[in-house]
């Protein structure tokens, strides 16, 4: 059985907040980048950085970006959800590489 101690639950809770800030600000960049496309889309054409923005946002929306949900409560969840999956994945990995440091 795996013993989940108090360090533990910090460092999920703290990478889970990064990336959910992260992933936040990423969508919100993305979408006031893009804003302009639909008013007038023969005169703009995405850039460089504008590419970069949406492909990172898809990248930390991973796996729920695929699902959507009418109620946006439950896209909100889901997008919390994500970022707590991913704060436990990068505690593991964080964890992991520490013990193999210290052996």
């Amino acid at each position: 059985m795996i013993k989940v101690k108090n360090r533990e639950l910090f460092y999920t809770a703290v990478f889970a907040s990064f990336h959910l800030v992260i992933t936040l600000v990423s969508i919100l960049i993305s979408t006031i980048l893009t804003m302009n496309r639909f008013d007038t889309p023969e005169k703009y054409e995405n850039t460089f950085f504008q590419e970069i923005v949406s492909v990172l946002a898809d990248l930390l929306t991973f796996p729920v970006s695929f699902l959507h949900s009418s109620f946006w409560i439950v896209d909100w969840l889901l997008i919390i959800g994500n970022s707590i999956i991913w704060g436990i994945i990068i505690t593991g990995g964080y964890l992991l590489i520490k013990r193999k440091k210290a052996h």
